[in-house]
Formats: C-alpha cells, structure tokens, sequence
C-alpha cells in the first residue's frame, strides 16, 4: 500500500499531472495503487522514467484526471491532489439542498450553481490567503488597498474599509473561476467580516489600532508600514477552519 512518504514529488502542468512514486515502476501499477476499486473514465497514465537502485521509483504524467476521480481514489492520493490543487467538480445532484458534506456556490460568470465538497471550498475560501501585500500606505490609511495572494498564484485587492468588524452573515458563495469561494448579499457584494472571514477581519482592526497609536504617538508613516508587516507575521501561519462560519446557513450540510 502506497504511504503519503512514498509520493516524492506531485506538479501540475497544464491541465496533466507529474508524479513521482516510490515502489511504482510503471502505470498500470501506479493506477491500481490510486485507484485500489477501479475507477469511472479514468485518467490517461503514462510512464516518464523509472529506476530499480537504490530503491524502485516511478515518474509519471496523468492526463484527462478530473475533480470527480476524487471519490474514487485511494485516500492518500486523494489527499495529495487536493492539496495539489485538484477540486471536486463533479457538483453532485442538486435539489432543494446540497448533499451532505457538499457546499452551493455560484459561479460568477451565471452559469448554474456548483455543489463543490466542503473541504475543497474551505481551501480556497476567499479567507485562505497565504500572504498580503500594499503598495503604499493611503494618506486615509483605512483606503489603504491590500492585495491577498493564494497558493495557486491567485490575487484579491481589496481595500482595507471594505473589511467590515460585525459579525453579519453572508447570503451566497460566489464561486471564481473555481480560484476563490467569496460570501456574499443578495446582490453578490461581497460580505467580508468577522464571522465569514476573521484573518482579514483581523488585520484591519489591528491596523486601525496601529493608527490610532501612530496618531497619539505622532509618528511618520514608517510606522504604519512596519505594523503591516508585524501584522501579517502574526496571520501568515494561520488559515480559516471553521466550515459554520464560513459557509451561510442552508447552503451546505457538513
């Protein structure tokens, strides 16, 4: 059996796949060990190069492998490709309300709502940023603008007072370009505070808190420039786990 020390490397390229695995020297193996059950319009599987010494290990490209494979695939693999990258975008059936473990989100170019695994939408969850930057501080620093970027490359500028400190639920999930999950009203503005996404929530209260000391101490905007990358040494680590706040009532059933 395949263990998660056993995938030495997993990329993506394009719209395939390149995997290196220990103990696999060829593809009809590397797909038993995926797919232990077999799976339905599987993945195209080719061998890329293969060593016996000092330990047998496999490179591979997987073609044609979609997000539906998923739930087909030996726990570890799956594991690794959604860490990877790989969504489930198999929406299941929809009726009155996503299936269990399932999530509605909308897509924003008005094509029907997706039922995405809760999992796969907390992960790309508009309040999973890796890391912010700013260009400069704004002479009214609360309409300072903040880029969030996301694993997958992905940015979000958004600025500073549109990150709201109430604890107001969102409506909906807007769903973009299967890149971020964002909550959002009735009328797809997006609803950013400290209930749908605390970790910016976070870092506008602290850095209207740094201003409020800037003012009283009477310092340059050096200061403010230094509180931000304080700030973001704190977040960076942290990410938004908890699916009852991230997703409005009714739209998903974890």
């Amino acid at each position: 059996m395949t263990e998660d020390s056993d995938i030495h490397a997993l990329t993506r390229e394009g719209d395939s796949w390149r995997i290196v695995v220990a103990g696999v020297f060829d593809s009809y193996h590397l797909s038993e060990a995926m797919f232990p059950h077999g799976v339905d319009n599987g993945p195209l599987i080719t061998d890329q190069a293969s060593v016996e010494r000092p330990e047998v290990m496999g490179e591979f490209l997987i073609a044609d492998l979609s997000g539906a494979a998923l739930h087909q695939m030996a726990p570890v693999f799956a594991d690794r490709f959604r860490a990877a990258g790989l969504q489930d975008t198999s929406s299941a059936p929809q009726g009155d309300e996503p299936y269990e473990g399932y999530v509605r989100t909308w897509p924003s170019d008005g094509a029907d709502a997706v039922d995405l695994m809760w999992q796969d939408a907390l992960r790309i969850h508009v309040d999973n940023w890796s890391d912010a930057t700013v260009q400069h501080i704004a002479d009214q620093p609360e309409q300072t603008t903040v880029t969030f970027h996301y694993e997958d490359g992905t940015t979000y500028p958004l600025r500073l007072d549109q990150i709201e400190t109430d604890q107001r639920p969102a409506t909906y999930l807007r769903n973009i370009d299967t890149h971020l999950v964002v909550p959002t009203e009735e009328t797809w503005v997006p609803v950013l505070n400290l209930r749908t996404c605390p970790r910016m929530a976070y870092l506008r209260i602290e850095f209207q808190n740094s201003q409020a000391r800037r003012e009283q101490m009477e310092l340059g905007p050096e200061y403010l420039v230094a509180e931000f990358t304080r700030i973001l040494e704190i977040l960076r680590p942290t990410r938004f786990t908890n699916p009852d706040d991230a997703f409005p009532d009714g739209l998903g059933r974890v």
